[in-house]
């Protein structure tokens, strides 16, 4: 079942809702929108990381002219080829970070019946102006809550999953590069010395 066939779950009109269910629900969503702040976080680590690894390869090209100018030498091809495979991963890395960042949207905003009184876009759309939200709010009951936070819930359950696949990947790249950097530092001091 692709993304567009996904079907929107949803709470049945006949539940009642206790103001623990709507406590927990609160919850969750609260938790699931500080993992969200988390991983962009770790995005933001990375992208440092990957910037560091990026500056300590260009510190020490310079270095290495004289052996890059031998073309035959085993050396200039490892170094070579190092530097272009580092180079590959860092990029992919902070492309994997980048994708992670990317704002998502919700994906069942148009088949939703109501419009959610918590999600700044459908606000935005259907509640002008504060006096209309403020309105739309005093007849909202619990179960119309509940509803929101749960729809909410399912939204940032498939955005988190995403960012996660991205940061793991990420993660992967970066992680992979620093043997290969440690690698490289030594050939460089052989070389150089």
């Amino acid at each position: 079942m692709n993304e567009s066939e996904t079907v929107l779950p949803s709470v049945p009109d006949t539940v009642e809702v206790s103001e623990s269910h709507l406590s927990f629900l609160m919850d969750l969503y609260t938790d699931q929108q500080e993992l969200v702040v988390f991983a962009d976080t770790k995005v933001a680590g990375l992208l440092l990381l990957n910037g560091a690894v990026l500056a300590f390869l260009l510190a020490k090209i310079p270095a290495l002219r004289p052996v890059l100018s031998q073309a035959t030498s085993f050396y200039t091809f490892s170094l070579l080829a190092l530097i272009t495979f580092i180079t590959l991963l860092v990029t992919l890395s902070i492309f994997f970070g980048i994708v992670a960042l990317v704002p998502r949207m919700a994906r069942f905003e148009n088949r939703i019946q109501a419009p959610l009184m918590i999600f700044f876009s459908t606000i935005t759309q259907h509640y002008p102006s504060i006096e209309l939200y403020a309105e739309r709010l005093k007849n909202l009951a619990k179960e119309d809550i509940a509803k929101d936070v749960s729809h909410q819930v399912v939204e940032v359950a498939h955005i988190l999953s995403v960012k996660y696949r991205f940061i793991r990947l990420s993660t992967l790249m970066v992680g992979v590069s620093f043997p290969l950097l440690a690698l490289f530092y030594g050939l460089v001091i052989e070389v150089t010395a």
